[in-house]
């Protein structure tokens, strides 16, 4: 298992995006989330419904409306399940291995919310 120095070695931008995951192997379909944060090595994702088990497969589809639309999917693994206060629970998620696309899907992502915080 990673350290928690090595997991952070990405900078995380909050974000509040709308999203759907799916856990693998699950035939309950898409559910919906909320992403909190977002990172090049993972993301933190909020549920209104029971968490999947730990070290589950997700596929987590983001979505973002900024002059136009950008989606893509990607694989994550779950790393840590945390209640709230209310009635959410947050899931920590590390991104399986992103290929170069992926890489530059999240890239464009996270470029495209940063042009929106900053009204360009």
């Amino acid at each position: 298992m990673q350290s928690g120095q090595n997991r952070r070695r990405s900078r995380r931008v909050t974000v509040r995006w709308a999203a759907t995951y799916l856990v693998d192997r699950d035939e309950g379909g898409w559910h919906d989330c909320q992403v909190l944060d977002v990172s090049a090595s993972g993301a933190l994702l909020e549920v209104l419904e029971a968490a999947p088990l730990l070290h589950s497969a997700l596929s987590i589809d983001l979505r973002l409306e900024a002059k136009g639309s950008i989606e893509a999917v990607f694989n994550a693994q779950l790393r840590r399940v945390e209640p709230t206060e209310h009635t959410a629970t947050r899931l920590g998620i590390e991104w399986t291995p992103l290929d170069p696309s992926e890489e530059h899907a999240l890239a464009l992502l996270l470029a495209l919310h940063a042009d929106q915080e900053t009204g360009s």
